[in-house]
C-alpha cells in the first residue's frame, strides 16, 4: 500500500485537476484576483496564481503528489500495539476484539484511548458506540481551551 492509498477521494474540485495537455481549454478562476487561468498552466504552476500569488485549495492526495518522491512511502510503527502496564486479565484479547469490531487498527485504537487523536470520523465514533453500547457523550468530553482531558 502506498501513501496515496491512505487518502480516499471524497469530492471533485477544480483545484485537483491534473495538468494534461488536452485540457488546455479548461479554465479555472482565481479566487484572489479573479483572473481566468488555463487549468493546465495553473496545475503546472503548482496551483498558485501567477498574477496574485494566491494558493489554490488542494486535496491531500494532490499535495502529497507534489512533495513526496514516487514510491518512497514507508510505514513506521505499523505493528504498534497498546501496552498493558498493570497486566489486566484479558486486556490484549479485549482490545483486539474491540479494534476488530470497530474496524480500526490496534495502533489507532491506542491513539483514541490515550486522547491523542486530533479528529475522529463519525463512522468510527458510531462503530465505537455500537461496540461499547454507549452514547458519544459517554466517551467524548468538551473542554473550552481545546486541551485533552
Amino acid at each position: 500500500m502506498g501513501l496515496l492509498d491512505l487518502f480516499q477521494k471524497t469530492r471533485e474540485t477544480s483545484m485537483e485537476m491534473k495538468p494534461q495537455e488536452d485540457d488546455a481549454v479548461k479554465v479555472v478562476k482565481c479566487k484572489g484576483c479573479g483572473a481566468e487561468l488555463k487549468a493546465y498552466v495553473y496545475g503546472k504552476n503548482l496551483y498558485v496564481c501567477p498574477h496574485c500569488g494566491r494558493y489554490g485549495r488542494l486535496l491531500a492526495r494532490t499535495r502529497i503528489r507534489q512533495i513526496a518522491d514516487k514510491d518512497s512511502f514507508e510505514e513506521l510503527f505499523g505493528n504498534l500495539a497498546p501496552a498493558d502496564p498493570i497486566n489486566f486479565p484479558g486486556y490484549a484479547d479485549k482490545t483486539a476484539e474491540l479494534a476488530e469490531k470497530v474496524g480500526i487498527t490496534l495502533a489507532n485504537l491506542s491513539v483514541l484511548k490515550t486522547g491523542k487523536a486530533k479528529a475522529v470520523r463519525f463512522s468510527t465514533l458510531d462503530a465505537l458506540c455500537r461496540a461499547l453500547a454507549c452514547q458519544p457523550g459517554d466517551i467524548l468530553e468538551f473542554t473550552e481551551d481545546g486541551s485533552n482531558g
